[in-house]
């Protein structure tokens, strides 16, 4: 069961995402980085139990693939693992743990996660993504 963040956490919490949301917007993508690390620094230890680490991690995550930095996505797709255990798993780790992969090179890596996201996710990961890397699921093994 995830925690709940006092009023005031809570308060600053949400306003870091908000200002990050903002930057994102306006395609300020180093700012929105640097008020999810503000956010993720709001939340008391341990910061996985509460709800919002997921959601800090993820944008964190998907912000660096943006930025095509693979090696700052990966250390923050690992921690989505174990945020927020008491979120239901529908595959949105694995697929982005797989992209993040995807990104760095790490093709044997990125398809053991998609399986893992489309086993979890009966195939509903892939709707809206990039076609390779449904091609890169359904390739032979090397």
């Amino acid at each position: 069961m995830d925690l709940d963040l006092a009023k005031e956490t809570q308060r600053n919490v949400d306003s870091a995402i908000e200002a990050a949301n903002a930057d994102y917007t306006n395609r300020d993508y180093a700012a929105a980085i640097r008020h999810l690390r503000i956010a993720w620094d709001a939340l008391p230890h341990p910061k996985e139990r509460y709800s919002e680490s997921y959601h800090i991690a993820k944008y964190l995550a998907q912000t660096h693939l943006l930025l095509e930095q693979p090696a700052e996505a990966k250390p923050w797709s690992e921690r989505m693992f174990v945020c927020a255990p008491g979120r239901i798993d529908s595959g949105e780790r694995d697929f982005i743990a797989a992209k993040v992969a995807f990104a760095a090179g790490d093709l044997a890596g990125a398809k053991a996660y998609l399986r893992k996201a489309d086993q979890k996710s009966l195939g509903r990961c892939f709707e809206g993504q990039d076609k390779k890397y449904r091609d890169l699921l359904s390739s032979a093994d090397s």
